[in-house]
C-alpha cells in the first residue's frame, strides 16, 4: 500500500486548481490536496497539513510565488516547490529556478506536471540521503575528535598503506615524547615495551596487517617517561575498505599501573566498601550473577543481598531508560576481562529511574585469571536533572529570541509596505493625474509642471528617509558621528537633540560596534518620536580603550517601570547588546522623561 502524497497548491483560482487536481489524480490516485487562496491559508497549511509538494500559482494578486518559495526556505523547509501559472517570461522562470523552485509548469502544458513532481520528490530523497551521509560523516569525525581529547587515554591511528601513526596529546604526556618533534614511527614506539612483552605485541600488530586479527586487548609493561615500567591496556580495532582489505588499526593505550596495585588491595577495598555511602556490587564473571551487594546498593536500589544473590543484576536493574548500546559495551568489555565506566540508568525496586556513573574492575587471581567484577557506582539523578532543566530553558530561551526577531522583522516590512503604499505612491499617483490633465490642456499650464516637481522632490526625500531608516550604514567607509547627524535630519525633533561626541574617539571602535549603537539608537529615537511628547533630547556617546558607552535622556512624558511591558523595540535592544556582551538599563518616571545607558566591551567579543 502505497502511501498518500500531501500537495499544498496557492492558488487563487478554485476553477484551475479543480482541472489540475482532477489531471493529477488521474496519474496519481493516493493524492491528498489543500488549496490556499491567500499567504494566511498557505502559512497555516505548511504548519498543519506537512506537504509533500508545493505548486504555486504566480499571478495571485497579494501573495508572489517568489514570496511562498522564500517563506519555505527561510523556514528550512526541504519540500519540491513547483510554479504552476498562466505565464511567465523567460527571464522569470530562470530567476525562479536560481532561487530554489524545482520546476515551473504552463497550465496549457499541464501533462508534464505528473512527471515534474515525480522528478522533483527523488531530487530530493536523493538530497535527503546526501545530507544525511555527510551530517553522519561530520558527526562520525566530530565525536572522534572530540573523544581523543576528552579521554585520558593514549589513542593512535595507524595507517597500514602508509604506514603513518597518529597520536593524541596523551601518548606524548603517558611516554614523555616531545609533541614539538616528529611523531615516533612504529619501530621506534615498539622499543619502549617490556623485552618479555615485545614480541607478542609486535605478532599481534602483524596479524592485524595480515587481517587475521580484527581486534585486540591485551595487557603488557612499557617504559615511562621516568624509565621506570608501568602497565598499560591496548585495545586495537581494524578497520576495513569495501573490499574487505585492513586500511587502518585503531586504538587507545591506558596506563592501568595504578589499576594492578588496586587489584592487589581488593580483599582490603571489598572491606571498605562495606561501609561507603556508594552503591557497591560483585559479581561472576563467568556467569554474570551477583554475589555481593553492599548497603550502600540497597539504600540507591531497594533491593537487598537476597534480591540479587545469584541473580542477572539488569534482570532487576534493568528498565525502559537503560541503554541497551551500554549494556553491550559493558558486556565486550568484561568478555574480554577489561575495567568499564559509563552513565547508565538504572530501575529501583520502587519502579523508579535513576542515573548513575558506574565503574567496574576485574578481579584477578593469583594466576592472574578473571574470576569476579567488583563494581562502584555514584548517584547522578540531580546533576542529570539539573542538566536537562538548563538544556530546556535554554532552549527555550532561544526560540523566544527567535519569536521575537522574526516579528521585529515583520513590523519593519509592514510599516515599509504602508509607507510605500499610503505616502510615496500616492504622491506618484498625484503626479500622474496632473501631468495627464496637462496633457490635455497643456496651454496656460506650466504651474503643473512646477507642482509636479516640487511632489517628486518630496517623494524621493521620503524614499531617501525609507531607505536611511531600512539599510545599514556602512562603517567601514563612515563615521557613527555622521551616520547619528543623518539619522537625526529625519526626524521631526532633529532641532531639539543635543549632542556630546567630544569624547568619541571612533577608531577605537569596530563596525559592528558602531552598527549595534546605530541601530539602538535608531530604535530608541524612534519610539521617543512615537510616545516621549519631548522638547529636548541629550545624546552622549564616549569611550575608553576598553569600553564605549551611549547615554539617550529626554525630557517627555516617562513611563512607570514597574508597569511597563517591553514592546519589540526595548526587546531587541536588550539583545543587541547582550550579544556583544554589554549591559543596557532604562531609568524612568512618569512625567520625569526617560534615560537608556547601554555599556559595550571594545575587546573579547564573540566571533
Amino acid at each position: 500500500m502505497t502511501d498518500t502524497l500531501k500537495i499544498l497548491m496557492l492558488e487563487d483560482s478554485t476553477t484551475d486548481a479543480e482541472i489540475i487536481q482532477r489531471m493529477l489524480k488521474k496519474e496519481k490516485p493516493d493524492i491528498e490536496f489543500n488549496l490556499a487562496l491567500d499567504k494566511d491559508a498557505f502559512l497555516n497549511a505548511l504548519d498543519q497539513f506537512g506537504p509533500a509538494v508545493i505548486l504555486a500559482d504566480n499571478s495571485m494578486p497579494e501573495f508572489s510565488a517568489r514570496e511562498a518559495l522564500r517563506i519555505v526556505h527561510q523556514r528550512s523547509l526541504h519540500i519540491p516547490f513547483i510554479m504552476v501559472t498562466g505565464t511567465v517570461s523567460e527571464e522569470f522562470a530562470a530567476d525562479i529556478i536560481k532561487l530554489g523552485a524545482d520546476d515551473y509548469i504552463l497550465k496549457d502544458r499541464l501533462t508534464r506536471l505528473p512527471a515534474a513532481i515525480d522528478t522533483a520528490l527523488k531530487q530530493q530523497r536523493a538530497e535527503k540521503e546526501k545530507r544525511d551521509a555527510l551530517e553522519e560523516i561530520r558527526r562520525s569525525d566530530e565525536r572522534f575528535q572530540t573523544l581523543s581529547k576528552a579521554t585520558k587515554d593514549a589513542v593512535w591511528d595507524w595507517d597500514l598503506l602508509t604506514d603513518e601513526i597518529w597520536w593524541n596529546e596523551n601518548f606524548f604526556n603517558l611516554l614523555g615524547y616531545n609533541p614539538d618533534l616528529p611523531v615516533p614511527g612504529l619501530t621506534e614506539w615498539t622499543k619502549r615495551i617490556h623485552p618479555l612483552d615485545r614480541n607478542k605485541v609486535i605478532s599481534r600488530l602483524g596479524r592485524m596487517r595480515e587481517n587475521t586479527v580484527l581486534s585486540w586487548g591485551d595487557e603488557f609493561r612499557f617504559q615511562l617517561a621516568d624509565g621506570s615500567y608501568g602497565t598499560a591496556l591496548d585495545r586495537a580495532y581494524v578497520l576495513k575498505d569495501d573490499m574487505g582489505n585492513p586500511v587502518r588499526v585503531i586504538g587507545a593505550l591506558v596506563d592501568i599501573t595504578g589499576q594492578k596495585r588496586l587489584m592487589q588491595e581488593m580483599e582490603v577495598l571489598s572491606m571498605i566498601a562495606k561501609e561507603t555511602i556508594n552503591s557497591v556490587m560483585i559479581f561472576d564473571r563467568y556467569t554474570g550473577h551477583a554475589l555481593w551487594v553492599n548497603e550502600g546498593f540497597t539504600r540507591y536500589t531497594g533491593y537487598t543481598q537476597e534480591d540479587m544473590q545469584g541473580k542477572d543484576p539488569w534482570l532487576n536493574l534493568g528498565g525502559a531508560a537503560t541503554d541497551k548500546g551500554t549494556l553491550g559495551y559493558i558486556s565486550s568489555q568484561v568478555e574480554i576481562n577489561m575495567p568499564y565506566s559509563c552513565d547508565i540508568a538504572v530501575c529501583t525496586k520502587k519502579g523508579e529511574t535513576k542515573w548513575q556513573f558506574s565503574s567496574g574492575q576485574p578481579i584477578r587471581e593469583n594466576d592472574g585469571t578473571v574470576t569476579k567484577y567488583f563494581v562502584i557506582s555514584t548517584d547522578m539523578s540531580e546533576r542529570r536533572r539539573m542538566e536537562e532543566e538548563r538544556m530546556a530553558d535554554r532552549i527555550e530561551r532561544q526560540k523566544e529570541v527567535t519569536r521575537i526577531i522574526l516579528r521585529a522583522q515583520e513590523l519593519e516590512r509592514n510599516a515599509l509596505g504602508r509607507e510605500l503604499h499610503d505616502n510615496i505612491n500616492q504622491m506618484l499617483a498625484s503626479v500622474n493625474l496632473q501631468l495627464g490633465y496637462y496633457c490635455e490642456e497643456p496651454e496656460n499650464n506650466i504651474d503643473i509642471i512646477e507642482n509636479c516637481r516640487r511632489i517628486l522632490q518630496k517623494a524621493m526625500q521620503e524614499s531617501r528617509n525609507l531607505s536611511h531608516h531600512m539599510v545599514m550604514p556602512r562603517f567601514s567607509e563612515n563615521g557613527l558621528r555622521e551616520e547619528l547627524e543623518l539619522l537625526v535630519e529625519n526626524y521631526s525633533y532633529k532641532t531639539m537633540v543635543h549632542w556630546e561626541l567630544s569624547e568619541l574617539a571612533e577608531e577605537a571602535i569596530p563596525p559592528p560596534i558602531k552598527e549595534t549603537l546605530f541601530r539602538i539608537a535608531q530604535v530608541q529615537l524612534s519610539n521617543i518620536d512615537k510616545h516621549a511628547k519631548a522638547s529636548k533630547i541629550l545624546m552622549h556617546v564616549s569611550n575608553t580603550p576598553s569600553l564605549v558607552t551611549m547615554i539617550i535622556q529626554d525630557n517627555g512624558i516617562g513611563f512607570d517601570m514597574h508597569q511597563k511591558r517591553r514592546g519589540i523595540g526595548i526587546t531587541n535592544i536588550f539583545n543587541r547588546v547582550e550579544s556583544y556582551n554589554g549591559t543596557a538599563d532604562f531609568i524612568s518616571q512618569p512625567g520625569k522623561g526617560c534615560t537608556l545607558s547601554v555599556t559595550l566591551p571594545l575587546s573579547n567579543q564573540p566571533g
